[in-house]
């Protein structure tokens, strides 16, 4: 993955290179070079495309084969700190072993670590999944920003 920057960079620089012309003021054979170029990066984007997503698909599927042991002890597994992959592999793992909004946040804060980016994670699957109403009531009524937000609307 930590490629794919490097062969685009090259190919980005070398577009830049012939960007600095104004493309209609460019020989036909500077105007073919630049469409190739663009070619090029878009085969590189496309390849690196597919190689994240390929990583994401094998990170569910890790999460999943773990779907039976407890949380925490995933989670240290995983990785507590907010960097990907632990905190995209951590917060799987914590939707797949909760049936609704509270039981998710409750399982991934007690799980510990720096759990702000999974608590937001899983907090909007579970609220866009079942709505705006699987969010306990008394957590709203505690939370002041929310009140304020859900008056403008």
């Amino acid at each position: 993955m930590e490629r794919a920057p490097q062969i685009t960079r090259g190919l980005i620089q070398e577009v830049n290179n012939l960007m600095a012309y104004e493309f209609e003021n460019m020989s036909i054979m500077g105007q073919r070079t630049l469409l190739r170029l663009w070619k090029e990066i878009e085969k590189e984007v496309e390849k690196c495309k597919n190689i994240y997503f390929k990583n994401i698909v094998e990170d569910i599927n890790k999460v999943k084969r773990l779907k039976n042991n407890p949380h925490s002890q995933t989670v240290k597994k995983l990785g507590m700190a907010c960097s990907y992959p632990g905190t995209f592999n951590s917060s799987i793992h914590s939707i797949i072993n909760s049936v609704n909004y509270k039981d998710a946040i409750l399982r991934t804060i007690r799980a510990g670590g720096c759990n702000c980016s999974r608590v937001n994670f899983v907090g909007a699957y579970f609220a866009a999944l079942k709505g705006f109403d699987s969010i306990p009531k008394a957590w709203i009524s505690k939370t002041g920003p929310a009140k304020q937000i859900l008056k403008q609307n």
